[in-house]
């Protein structure tokens, strides 16, 4: 345990206790970027190094471990403020699961007697060099240190709420929603059952005219439903202003299904209603803003970029709340002010966000690409995937069948049993030494437990058998930096071994990794297709916006943009899908997209001479990366910088070619050859 004290020692000035890897603590780089900003004196500052081991991520038992040492430490020096600059040791002091939403708070440790001890995340001033993003979250836990140092400390969030109104009755409801008609803009933001908008419903929704004031209305929990359902979309299809939504995507997709495209007055599951859907559509993209999208144009960079709304306002809003996935489990009035304090979040979001995406000349690329699109994806997503379950089923047998063969290989093969035994004796001697009065045997129920069979699921299992049982050599890590044993790392390691029996182990991995993924992500999407009202089914997916650094769509739950294309398993899963009765499935795709707007743009006349003369760009690109592998393609290319004529020849094999004027073979294939 190692430690700095930052002016000559007088323990009775002592504070504040900043925790730190070793690799940080270093003092005059704490003092520059912790103790300074704070204006407070050096000797009411220690700082102590915080042990990992010799691993990347400290695990629970050796942070336990650590802080059991000192803790007690910091509790004889009086230290009553711990500025904790490690996410991992911040779950384990605060108990909490999370650290993200927690910069800029001031939270109680969490381990029994030292529950005086007030904590604040910070991150690691190291951290700055590779993400300075972090900068602005450095700012809220310091001030948040300042602020406390100073008995001046308000938890970010508490007094934001200056105007909340909680419309009840049918007349309190009506006369609110047309007192919002006079406002130019509103944040909008709905709290519903379920991520899948067929089960989501319209639990509450709230409407904030700025930072500080808003309305929010209990629709599918009010007493009268149809009533509320009724006055809301009357209320959308007459507002003239700007409904400002932070993932407009998933707000405009629940909001179009529940309103339009089912029965609003007996609620009726119409999956199908497509006549309502486009009205839908049209009304709520008629004028509106996504402050997720103006976040993304404005903070995009190649480091991170965090677009959640918590996360984006936590500044303003301070940490209210997890997010909500099931709006039941909340009591009406605790969710009406959740839903009202996101709307607030919007507005704070909105204001800080948009001038940046201005002052970066990104409003163009929002309105003009971005918004436009919203509106394409509603349409695809409430249109889904038409889909056989019947299929699906049967896919679903072949790969569990698949599955169970591999699993038979692991199970009779004798190398897997020497390294499953070797799994158990490790197990049992761990047990053993623990209990020191109890001999654990290898087929004792707790050594088996977890362990009766290897488990190629299992990443320790996998990376034991690869690293330390057959000594493959390590090719790839994981984020954690262990070794990976990722399906690509392994097609990488069957070219690193010529042992057929161990090949034969990477093989089947490899397999049970294919098939298991289809498994266990694909079927049970597909599962829970949806059937319309003319008997057919409907897979629905979700295309994300602002998902990727470059501004390509991402797909999530499922990801329909990772199905299997040319894989083992690429027809067994595009046989599921079909086209509904009397409706053929259509596909089209750009050709040379990015060569093509890349020659265009920069307006190259060699890179435009490759489509205005009917070449292949792929091609000519191989030709010039590796021509020692395709000589005659470059003598050709070089024949072709000669003067006169060429003329096309086709073989009678149907092979092409151009031979020039000079070219001796030019006069045979003239002279009576059938070839033309």
């Amino acid at each position: 345990m190692q430690h700095i004290l930052f002016d000559p020692p007088d323990l009775s000035y002592l504070k504040t206790a900043i925790l730190i890897k070793t690799t940080g603590l270093n003092r005059i780089k704490l003092e520059t970027n912790y103790i300074k900003p704070t204006k407070q004196n050096n000797n009411k500052f220690i700082a102590f190094d915080l042990s990992y081991g010799s691993v990347k991520k400290v695990s629970a038992s050796h942070a336990k471990e650590y802080l059991s040492e000192l803790l007690p430490e910091l509790k004889t020096l009086n230290i009553k403020t711990l500025l904790v600059a490690d996410s991992n040791y911040f779950k384990y002091l605060t108990g909490n699961t999370k650290s993200d939403p927690f910069y800029g708070e001031i939270v109680s440790c969490n381990i029994p007697d030292y529950k005086m001890m007030r904590i604040i995340l910070i991150p690691n001033y190291q951290a700055l060099v590779y993400n300075p993003m972090l900068q602005g979250k450095l700012d809220r836990s310091l001030k948040a240190l300042t602020d406390h140092m100073d008995g001046v400390f308000k938890t970010p969030g508490e007094d934001i709420i200056k105007t909340a109104i909680y419309p009840e009755t049918p007349k309190q409801i009506s006369d609110e929603f047309n007192r919002l008609l006079q406002y130019p803009a509103l944040t909008c933001d709905i709290e519903a059952l379920s991520l899948n908008f067929w089960e989501a419903g319209i639990s509450t929704i709230g409407f904030a005219w700025n930072k500080h004031e808003y309305s929010a209305f209990a629709i599918d929990r009010s007493p009268y439903p149809v009533f509320a359902r009724d006055c809301l979309k009357q209320f959308l299809e007459t507002y003239k202003g700007t409904l400002i939504y932070h993932n407009a995507g998933y707000d405009l997709k629940v909001l179009t299904y529940e309103l339009w495209m089912k029965n609003p007055s007996k609620w009726m599951k119409n999956l199908s209603n497509y006549v309502g859907m486009q009205e839908g559509i049209e009304i709520l993209t008629k004028n509106f803003d996504d402050t997720k999208l103006i976040a993304y144009t404005a903070t995009n960079n190649a480091i991170e970029n965090i677009l959640g709304l918590k996360e984006l306002s936590a500044e303003f809003t301070g940490n209210y709340a997890e997010d909500i996935t099931d709006t039941s489990k909340i009591a009406l009035p605790d969710l009406l002010e959740y839903n009202g304090r996101d709307a607030l979040a919007t507005w704070f979001v909105y204001e800080k966000y948009k001038p940046i995406m201005i002052e970066d000349q990104q409003e163009d690329l929002y309105k003009n690409l971005m918004k436009p699109s919203v509106k394409s994806l509603l349409a695809m997503e409430l249109c889904g995937m038409p889909i056989n379950p019947k299929r699906v089923q049967e896919a679903k047998n072949q790969l569990s069948t698949i599955v169970a063969t591999h699993m038979d290989f692991f199970k009779n093969n004798h190398q897997i049993k020497e390294f499953h035994y070797q799994l158990l004796e490790a197990k049992a001697v761990k047990f053993t030494a623990k209990a020191k009065k109890k001999i654990y045997a290898i087929n004792d129920p707790v050594i088996l437990k977890d362990l009766e069979m290897f488990n190629p699921g299992s990443d320790d299992q996998t990376r034991g058998l690869l690293y330390e049982f057959f000594g493959l050599p390590v090719l790839d890590l994981t984020k954690g930096k262990q070794p990976s044993v990722g399906k690509k790392t392994i097609d990488k390691l069957i070219n690193h071994t010529t042992d057929p029996e161990i090949i034969e182990v990477l093989e089947n991995l490899r397999g049970v990794a294919d098939a298991s993924i289809i498994l266990n992500t694909f079927i049970p999407a597909m599962e829970n297709a949806q059937q319309l009202c003319d008997g057919s089914w409907r897979m629905y997916g979700n295309f994300n916006l602002g998902g990727t650094q470059s501004l390509r769509l991402s797909s999530s739950k499922p990801n329909l943009q990772n199905i299997p294309s040319g894989s083992t398993y690429a027809k067994l899963i595009k046989r599921c899908f079909e086209p509904a009765p009397g409706w053929l499935f259509g596909g089209s795709d750009f050709d040379a997209l990015e060569d093509k707007t890349g020659a265009l743009l920069t307006k190259d006349p060699q890179r435009l001479k490759i489509y205005t003369d009917g070449l292949c760009g792929h091609n000519l690109r191989t030709v010039s990366y590796w021509p020692d592998k395709m000589p005659n393609i470059v003598k050709g290319l070089e024949k072709a910088k000669l003067p006169g004529k060429f003329y096309k020849v086709v073989l009678d094999s149907g092979i092409v070619q151009y031979l020039h004027e000079s070219d001796t073979n030019l006069k045979e294939y003239r002279n009576g050859s059938s070839n033309s």
